[in-house]
Formats: C-alpha cells, sequence, structure tokens
C-alpha cells in the first residue's frame, strides 16, 4: 500500500521452503524509489527472530 492514499501498488511474497525465493512485483512509475528496499527489510528482520531464514 501507498501511504499517501492507502493505494496497492505492488507486493512481496518469500517462499519460505528450501529456497528461500524472492519475488515481487511493483507498478513501474514507482520504480528506484528504494520502495521494496524498505518493505522487505523488517520483513527479513521478522523471519530472521523467528528462525524462518538465517
Amino acid at each position: 500500500m501507498f501511504k499517501k492514499n492507502n493505494t496497492p501498488i505492488g507486493y512481496i511474497n518469500i517462499d519460505l521452503d528450501k529456497s528461500h525465493d524472492l519475488g515481487y512485483g511493483l507498478k513501474k512509475e514507482y520504480w528506484h524509489q528504494g520502495i521494496v528496499s524498505e518493505a522487505v527489510n523488517p520483513l527479513f528482520n521478522k523471519l530472521k527472530k523467528r528462525g524462518l531464514i538465517i
């Protein structure tokens, strides 16, 4: 969700199987703004705390 107007602008998916694949999609007009990094970092931290990823 884009914070300014609560509009969906993309998604993030992390497979919790052995591969731990990360996938994401983001509307092109929001590329190169650090949005995916901003969204993924807290998610990684939570998964690490829970022991789900290394």
